[in-house]
């Protein structure tokens, strides 16, 4: 898996002085890391993670937004949703895979799934 932190610091759990400045900045997070870290914890066990990147999870009301590199999304429900229940069953918070960088109709469609998106207005003002 690929990452905003690097490969050393999530599987040996210590930040170097890049990814503890990058924490400072706020350009990570606490929950950043800690997501990273599970995903790169079952990726022998789930060889298609080690494709996907990771750029960020975000948590609001019980609900944890990981964001991926479009077209990775696939990637990780490809096993059936394991990953996904892995997940939820660390944290205990329910999970939606976003793709980081999309148009804002797949966006919403993802978010909020499985209920449709009929339309995406704009109001140019």
């Amino acid at each position: 898996m690929k990452a905003e932190i690097c490969q050393f610091c999530l599987r040996s759990g210590i930040l170097c002085s890049k990814c503890k400045a990058k924490l400072s900045r706020g350009e990570i997070t606490p929950l950043d890391l800690e997501i990273a870290r599970l995903l790169v914890s079952i990726e022998n066990k789930y060889p298609m993670l080690q494709d996907v990147y990771f750029h960020r999870a975000v948590e609001a009301n019980g609900l944890l937004a990981i964001f991926v590199r479009k077209g990775d999304s696939n990637k990780i429900l490809s096993y059936g949703r394991k990953i996904i229940k892995f997940l939820e069953n660390k944290t205990g918070k329910d999970i939606r895979i976003l793709e980081y960088n999309t148009d804002e109709r797949k966006f919403l469609e993802d978010l909020f799934a499985p209920l449709s998106v009929l339309t995406v207005n704009k109001i140019w003002l």
